[in-house]
């Protein structure tokens, strides 16, 4: 029952996470600096769309300034998107037509609307209940983020829709749970709740006043299941948390995450009945066993050839890595221990994560490169397990996912989804990350805090086998000039 609820987990969290990872991503561009204008969107458009197009539940985006000017981007069914400038409350703009449906929001900050922060700048977020998005046949809802003082020159805002015929397509596989919901717990115990068999029925034409986002069909008591979730004994496995609580003389199993939102947290889940978990567990009609008695040997043989293959792309893939190791760290490949884990004091350090991102940047600021993970600088498979020990959950996945969001607070989500690939493999019975960085289009700054010192940001570049940083304004401009072209300093 646990993996059932696990994998059902695995899909709506894999759904609504990278959203609220964008919108925080969001409030990080007003490091660069004061943010008052949209700018010159032909400048970053494409990179817009490929941060939103990899995420496949947002159908549109609009953004605006302290000045009302707004752009607008729609992605379109069939692949590609279509953008234009405008400002708010002209006819064009994606803005006015959201205020005109007069739908309700959900606040993702505090109750009484004060902001979540990150460092000084105040964020406001918010999720709308569902309603027809605006110039678009289909239902869906609205999380939008207003990121600095309101009324003031520093202000933006920022909008995306997401379709709830998306969210259909990605609970496809789950769709053997019967009474399943799908629920956001907002700060200050507000729901948003989905039916599964609601949102299916969604291929079979929908009707929006008759699709209840919060109280489902079973008569769910949001105020019963906020109590539930805040104060019964839960199970902490990670990053995943589990309960089970009774409910009109039914057994009910909660399996969630906890999303962070600035100081705040929203809860991501889902309620499944214990009894369909068993059904789907426990329940193979005839039919289905006799077939997979009748083909057992076919797959034993399958399965075997499969685990050959396996085998043998491992064993070639150790080969190929031993062989880069032995050639020794250069300008193109280095060797760290780890990420967390401090060998010398055996204890974690977080401050060993500044000492990865910071050759990241310089692998991309130079001409690319190969960071390894585990491996000591004399070439010895140390492996990640000491890793896998400091941080919340142990495993490859939670790793790269902690390694991505270390990289997205330094360079954004775009540089973390196509400047670096992130892989996993076995050498010498220890398994190791290899991190693949490209060569820049931009340049990269990191901002390091040094003790006694405020944070400041370092220009870091490839140096022979280490990564150094450029202290002097004059060589690091020669450099960035150089590299990178002088329309990067305009």
């Amino acid at each position: 029952m646990q993996a059932l609820s696990s994998r059902f987990l695995q899909v709506v969290d894999g759904y609504f996470l990278p959203l609220f990872q964008f919108m925080s991503s969001a409030s990080l561009w007003t490091r660069v600096g004061t943010i008052d204008s949209i700018g010159q969107p032909e400048s970053y458009v494409e990179a817009l769309y490929k941060n939103l197009d990899v995420m496949e539940s947002v159908s549109a985006m609009s953004m605006s300034d302290a000045q009302n000017n707004e752009l607008v981007l729609r992605l379109l069914p069939e692949g590609g998107y279509e953008w234009h400038e405008t400002v708010v409350g002209a006819g064009d703009s994606l803005i006015a037509l959201r205020e005109a449906a007069e739908v309700s929001y959900y606040n993702l900050g505090d109750v009484d609307d004060v902001s979540t922060t990150w460092g000084e700048i105040p964020v406001w977020f918010r999720f709308s209940t569902p309603y027809q998005l605006p110039g678009q046949d289909v239902t869906g809802s609205t999380i939008r983020a207003r990121i600095g003082d309101g009324g003031s020159e520093f202000e933006m805002k920022i909008w995306l829709d997401l379709p709830l015929p998306m969210m259909t397509e990605s609970l496809k596989s789950v769709e053997k749970f019967p009474d399943t919901i799908v629920f956001l717990l907002l700060p200050g115990d507000e729901f948003l709740m989905f039916a599964v068999d609601e949102l299916i029925a969604l291929n079979k034409g929908f009707d929006k006043d008759k699709f209840n986002y919060l109280h489902t069909g079973m008569g769910m008591d949001k105020n019963l299941i906020a109590q539930a979730l805040r104060e019964a004994d839960v199970i902490e496995t990670g990053a995943r948390f589990e309960t089970s609580f009774d409910y009109n003389d039914r057994k009910w199993r909660a399996d969630y995450r906890k999303l962070p939102v600035g100081s705040q947290e929203v809860l991501v889940g889902t309620f499944i009945p214990v009894e369909s978990l068993w059904t789907a567990d426990l329940f193979l009609p005839v039919q289905v066993a006799f077939a997979i008695v009748f083909g057992f040997i076919s797959l034993l043989t399958l399965f075997l050839i499969r685990d050959f293959r396996k085998n043998a792309i491992k064993l070639s893939e150790e080969e190929e890595l031993r062989k880069l190791i032995d050639e020794g760290e250069s300008s193109s490949l280095e060797f760290k221990s780890s990420l967390r884990w401090d060998y010398r004091e055996e204890k974690p350090n977080k401050d060993l994560e500044t000492v990865i991102v910071k050759s990241i940047a310089a692998f991309s600021n130079h001409d690319g490169g190969t960071l390894l993970i585990g491996v000591s600088d004399e070439g010895e498979s140390l492996g990640l397990q000491p890793d896998y020990g400091c941080l919340k959950d142990e495993g490859k996945d939670y790793f790269e996912l902690h390694l991505r969001n270390l990289v997205v607070s330094q360079y954004g989500v775009g540089f973390a989804s196509e400047g670096l690939r992130i892989r996993f493999y076995i050498l010498g019975g220890n398994e190791i990350c290899r991190i693949d960085i490209r060569r820049g289009k931009v340049p990269l700054y990191t901002t390091v805090s040094l003790k006694g010192s405020p944070p400041s940001e370092k220009f870091f570049v490839r140096s022979g086998n280490s990564s150094r940083a450029i202290e002097s304004m004059s060589e690091a401009s020669e450099y960035v000039i150089k590299r990178f072209g002088r329309r990067i300093l305009q």
